[in-house]
This record gives C-alpha cells, structure tokens and sequence, in this order.
C-alpha cells in the first residue's frame, strides 16, 4: 500500500502545487497524482544451456528478464522509519539537545518502544513536521532487468574457459533530490508553503536509472597434480544518472535542480565502477598435509567527483565538477597527491582515483 502523507503539510502543499499544474513536464509531476500502489512486480525468468556438439566440451548457456525488485536502500541506516516519522508530521515537543524526554522525566533511548514517547508527538496538521521531506505518491521499488549469454569450453578433463557478458539495467532507482536549489537568485520551490523552503527540503522519487554491462572471462582448474585454480578477468562499465552507486539515494552532486537527471549526470558510479578487475585463488597441496590458498585481486581505479569547492553556478551547493578531469598518479616527494589531467571533465565522477 502508497505510505499514507495525509498528516503531512508539506505533502498537501506538494500536492496542490502538482494539481495545479506546477510540476508539469518536471521531476515532480508525479506530485497531484493520486498516491498509488506499486503492484506490478512481477518476475519472470528464461534461460537455456545448449550443448553444441553433444559431447559436453562446448556449452552455450543464456538468461534473460531477471527483473529482481529489492528493497530501497540509502544512506542512513534507519531511513525507512525517518522517512514513515516525516510521512505523518511528527515533531517531538519535550526534547532538549540532550535528548527527547519521556513523560516520567528520563531521556528516550534507542532501546525503548515509540510508544512512550508517543503521547509527545505533534498531530497538529497546521503546523509543519520537524524534517522537510516528502515521498512521491507513485514511489516504485527500485529493480534490475537482467541478461546474459555465456559459453564455457572444456580444455581438457580438469580445465574449462568460461566467457560471459552480462547486463543489468537498473529502473525506478530511489533517490532523495534537494529540489530546493537556487535557481537564478531565487529558490526552486520558493512560492511553495513547504517547511524549511531551504536547500535542506528533499523529495524522495523512483525515476533514477543505471547500467552495467560486463565481459568476464574465466579460467577453472579443478585439483590435478596438486594444484587446484580460479582466475577472472572482468571488463565492466557501471553508469547512473543519480551521482553515486546504483543501489544508494546519494542526490549530493546534482548540477543542476531544473534538469536533475540531465547528460551531466550519467556517470560512472563511485564504489562500483572500476573499469577492470581480476581474480586469481588456487589451492596448493604442499608437503606435510599442508594446504596454501593464495589470493590475489587487483582494481583498476574508481572515479570519483572532482569539484572546484566554489559555487560556480550560484545554486547553493559547493559541488561544481571541474573543467578538466584528473587521474591519481601517487604521492610527491613532499607527500601530497600527484595527479594528471586526462581531458575535459564532461560530466560528474569524471576524475579518477587510484588502482
């Protein structure tokens, strides 16, 4: 069932404004829509494994339409709460920097069940709730459709070569956009009554997007003449259009509030977009009952977004990409980092860190 935000000022402002055509042709034009259930996460699955010569040397193997919906996740690790608390309005009137206090006179603590604390809240609907952010009426679970097609191939009886290209195209990716970014001297959301109409209001959508796409090749020894081996070599490209990983709700490096999931925003992602990774385990059978496992892993180095620290844009945020994009080289005589421009800086993430 769609989170019920009728307690919720801010929502009812979010709404009228979207009623009234104000959201038209924007992010937000799901604001003014009716709140709606997400019903239609269906799953379905095919795949086949085709042996080519009959022989099982040769094996070609393919998927598709992996949808897997998964929960959202963000940054903070009790969102779902904060955002169900902002949802009805609740303000928490007996509290002091030290704590929120209970009726009996003692602090709250995390161990303790809301409800003695509940007799507290504010219901007062003409009043705004403490944390300025609402959710979408038509807020999705975030899922992947999948695909991929491989072919593994036996060298001899204890070896095989594997070669798979998979694809995972993500949709409704949740993110929590500061839709309240100057926008020419002037707040984005100014003529709305919502509280705070500061930088600090966010909305929580499912329009975000990504892309991975990867060719991994693998080489499989099983145990012979004592020595069993795993290696892999992957060359991948993870993109997303909502600034950080596929899976966050990071909507920090936003250029720009009008067009939020515009060119600039398709960028590689920054825990997950390493361009190459390999993979080499083995066991080894050595003298005495001894067993060595050597690992060994190696990544190519991880973008991440270079900014000048001004506000080039005056949009309110500090988080203007650079003109030129840098990549890490290591450390100078004296310490500091060592880095080389590798081009025009087109979009956020664009520079690199190290491998």
């Amino acid at each position: 069932m769609p989170l019920d935000q009728d307690r919720n000022p801010n929502f009812l402002v979010m709404q009228a404004a979207g009623a009234a055509g104000r959201f038209a042709g924007t992010v937000l034009d799901d604001f003014g829509k009716s709140p709606k259930a997400d019903r239609n996460n269906i799953q379905p699955r095919v795949g086949f494994v085709y042996d080519v010569r009959g022989n099982a040397r040769d094996v070609v193997r393919a998927g598709w339409g992996s949808i897997r919906t998964s929960r959202t996740r963000t940054r903070t690790p009790s969102m779902p709460r904060l955002m169900r608390l902002a949802a009805v309005g609740i303000v928490f009137l007996a509290s002091n920097p030290a704590g929120i206090l209970k009726p009996d006179g003692s602090f709250f603590r995390a161990s303790d069940p809301l409800s003695t604390i509940a007799a507290q809240n504010l219901v007062n609907t003409s009043l705004p709730p403490l944390g300025g952010q609402v959710q979408s009426p038509r807020l999705e679970q975030p899922y992947t459709r999948q695909a991929n097609v491989g072919w593994s191939h036996q060298l001899d009886s204890s070896t095989a070569l594997t070669v798979d290209a998979v694809r995972a195209d993500g949709r409704n990716v949740n993110t929590r956009l500061r839709i309240n970014q100057l926008v020419n001297g002037r707040r984005y959301s100014a003529d709305l009554a919502i509280q705070p109409n500061s930088n600090q209001f966010r909305v929580a959508l499912s329009k975000g997007t990504s892309l991975y796409e990867a060719l991994v090749i693998g080489l499989n020894r099983r145990m012979s003449h004592r020595l069993d081996v795993s290696a892999s070599y992957t060359l991948a490209n993870a993109r997303s259009i909502i600034g950080s990983s596929a899976d966050e709700t990071d909507a920090n490096l936003v250029q720009d509030v009008a067009n939020p999931f515009g060119a600039v925003q398709d960028a590689p992602l920054t825990r997950s977009g390493a361009r190459h990774r390999v993979a080499i385990t083995g066991i080894v059978e050595a003298p005495f009952g001894i067993d060595v496992a050597p690992i060994f892993l190696y990544q190519s180095a991880l973008p991440t977004h270079s900014f000048e620290g001004l506000d080039l844009n005056a949009d309110g945020n500090n988080n203007d990409k650079t003109a030129t994009a840098y990549r890490y080289t290591g450390l100078n005589a004296d310490g500091t980092a060592a880095f080389k421009d590798i081009g025009p800086c087109e979009t956020v993430n664009c520079s690199w860190r190290a491998p």
